[in-house]
């Protein structure tokens, strides 16, 4: 897919999501997101950590990102290097599971920090069970 396709995709696959209308301004505003955020994912290469953003486990999501970023620059020299959370990304979406799915979709890994099974993580952790995301998960407990 080259660049000019990108922008194009992210809107047919949000457009698919069941009660998320697309107007114009809704397009529009997709496209800003996607230049301006979403662009990391075509020369980078990303790491997407899901984890518990709670007041406690948020600063240990937060050092599992900066060291993944810091480990993964160092090894490489081909491509930058981008390790973020789900709300470090703008809001494509005005669901968060389109967002999600979305983010997921495209991160070259995903890495999971699972402390407990309360809240939206457990519904991630789940989610990315299926094979499609398997081989580009890695879940630390």
């Amino acid at each position: 897919m080259n660049t000019d396709d990108a922008p194009r995709a992210v809107i047919d696959k949000l457009g698919d999501q069941p009660g998320e209308t697309l107007t114009p301004e809704r397009v529009e505003a997709i496209q800003t997101a996607i230049h301006e955020d979403l662009g990391r994912f075509i020369n980078n290469t990303s790491y997407f950590v899901l984890g518990s953003y709670g007041e406690e486990e948020r600063p240990r999501s937060e050092a599992v990102r900066d060291q993944l970023a810091s480990n993964a620059a160092a090894l490489t020299s081909d491509d930058g290097v981008d390790a973020f959370l789900l709300d470090d990304i703008l809001d494509v979406s005005e669901f968060f599971t389109s967002k999600f799915k979305l983010l997921v979709s495209h991160a070259d890994h995903i890495v999971g920090v699972y402390e407990h099974s309360q809240g939206g993580h457990a519904w991630e952790a789940g989610y990315i069970d299926q094979p499609t995301y398997r081989d580009r998960t890695r879940a630390f407990y």
